[in-house]
C-alpha cells in the first residue's frame, strides 16, 4: 500500500489458507482441477441454493472465470445479428460496455434514474421511440437491486431480451421468468471466488447452453458463439470457503455502511447525500453525491491530503472514454451527467473502525 495513504480505499478480504486447505485437499485426492470439477458443481448448487432461500424462485446457474465472460455468454447466447444496437446506462464500470463490443453489437449509452442511479424501464421505453433496440443491459449500481418483475413485464411487453449486470449484488438481486442476472466474484466482491463469475436464470435449457458456450461449444448441435471460461477448482475452493462465512460477513457490512451513513448525516448540513443502498444484501462501497461541482473536486482533494483515499466510480461515462468509442448516446443523458461530476466514493471495507469513520467525516465537514 502507497505509504502516504492512512485509510484504503478498500481491502479485499478472503478465506485464510487454513480455511482453504480441506477443499484443497480434496482437489489433491480427486486430481482434477477443472472441467466442472466436483467443488465447481458444488458452488454452483451452492449459489443456487441460497438463491432460491432468499428469493422464493428456482434458479439454474453456472460458474465461469470472471463475470465480464458471464455477461460476453449471456449476451452471445441470445444469438443477435452484428451491429445490433444493446442498451447500456452511460453511469457503469467499462466491462458491460466492453461485453457488448465484443460480441459485435453496438452499446448505445442511456440515462439513469436520478434516485436509484440504474437504468430503468422507462427510459429504456424512451429510447426505444427513436432507437431499435435489440437488447438492454441494466445495471445494479453499487449492488443496489433492480427490479427483475419490472424487466420481465417490460421484455414481454417490448420483445427486447434483458440481461441485468448486476457485478457487486449477489444476495440483492433475484432472477424472473425471461431475465438472464449476471453476478461477479472477483476479489472485490462481498463474496469472492478471487476471480470467478455466476450466471444465473429460470431456464435449464439456456443455462446448460451456457455452461457448453463456456467450454468451447462442446455438446452443442449447432454453431455458437463459444469460448473457454469454465471455474477452476482452485477459485471454487475459495468460493466456498468464502460461502461459509459470507452470510456473517454480508451482516457486518450492513452495520458498518449504517454506522458510517449515520455519520455522514450528522454532518451533511444538505451540501450532500449518500447513496441509499437499503435493497444491498452485502454492501461493497460507501459512496455521496455533493449538490454542486466544485464541493465534490475541494472535498476529494482534501480528502487525498489526509491519506484517504477516494474514487470517482464508473466516470468518465462510458460515452466519455475513448477507449470504448464509438459509443451512441441518442437521448440526452442529463442525470448521468450531473453524477459524473459530483459523485465521491469513500473508503469501505470489513475493518473500517469508527476512528477512521470520525476521521473521514471530520475532514468533510470541515471542507463543506
Amino acid at each position: 500500500m502507497d505509504p502516504t495513504v492512512s485509510i484504503p480505499l478498500m481491502r479485499p478480504q478472503l478465506p485464510s489458507a487454513d480455511d482453504l486447505l480441506p477443499y484443497l485437499s480434496r482437489i489433491d485426492k480427486r486430481h482434477q482441477y477443472t472441467n466442472f470439477g466436483p467443488l465447481c458443481t458444488e458452488l454452483e448448487s451452492a449459489l443456487c441454493s441460497f438463491q432460491e432461500k432468499l428469493f422464493g424462485r428456482p434458479v439454474f446457474g453456472v460458474c465461469v472465470n470472471n463475470g465480464t465472460a458471464g455477461l460476453e455468454l449471456a449476451i452471445a447466447a441470445l444469438g443477435l445479428p452484428k451491429a445490433s444496437k444493446v442498451g447500456v446506462p452511460a453511469f457503469t464500470f467499462p466491462a458491460t460496455v466492453t461485453a457488448v463490443q465484443r460480441c459485435g453489437l453496438v452499446p448505445v449509452a442511456l440515462d439513469i434514474d436520478p434516485h436509484s442511479w440504474a437504468l430503468k424501464p422507462s427510459i429504456a421505453s424512451q429510447a426505444l421511440e427513436i432507437c431499435d433496440l435489440k437488447a438492454v443491459v441494466p445495471v445494479c449500481p453499487f449492488g443496489t437491486a433492480q427490479d427483475a418483475n419490472d424487466w420481465s413485464n417490460w421484455t414481454k411487453k417490448t420483445s427486447v431480451p434483458v440481461i441485468i449486470d448486476a457485478a457487486a449484488a449477489f444476495g440483492s438481486q433475484a432472477t424472473a421468468s425471461n431475465v438472464t442476472v449476471v453476478f461477479s466474484l472477483h476479489a472485490t466482491k462481498a463474496l469472492s471466488s478471487c476471480e470467478g463469475g455466476l450466471i444465473l436464470c429460470e431456464n435449464p435449457a439456456l443455462v446448460r447452453k451456457l455452461k457448453s458456450m463456456s467450454n468451447f461449444g462442446f455438446g452443442q448441435t449447432s454453431f455458437c458463439t463459444a469460448t473457454n471460461a469454465k471455474l477452476s477448482e482452485y477459485h471454487a475452493a475459495i468460493g466456498l470457503a468464502h460461502l461459509k462465512v459470507w452470510p456473517k460477513e454480508a451482516e457486518q457490512r450492513r452495520q458498518l455502511l449504517n454506522r458510517f451513513s449515520s455519520a455522514l448525516k450528522k454532518v451533511s448540513h444538505q451540501k450532500f447525500h449518500a447513496f441509499e443502498q437499503n435493497s444491498t444484501y452485502a454492501p461493497t462501497s460507501c459512496v455521496i453525491k455533493t449538490i454542486e461541482i466544485g464541493p465534490s473536486n475541494r472535498l476529494e482533494k482534501a480528502l487525498n491530503r489526509e491519506g484517504i483515499q477516494t474514487r470517482r466510480w464508473y466516470t468518465p461515462l462510458v460515452q466519455n472514454l475513448p477507449f470504448l468509442a464509438p459509443i451512441q448516446a441518442p437521448t440526452p443523458t442529463k442525470v448521468a451527467d450531473d453524477l459524473e461530476k459530483t459523485i465521491l466514493g469513500l473508503p469501505f471495507y470489513l475493518g473500517l473502525d469508527d476512528q477512521s469513520i470520525g476521521k473521514i467525516t471530520q475532514v468533510i465537514e470541515r471542507e463543506l
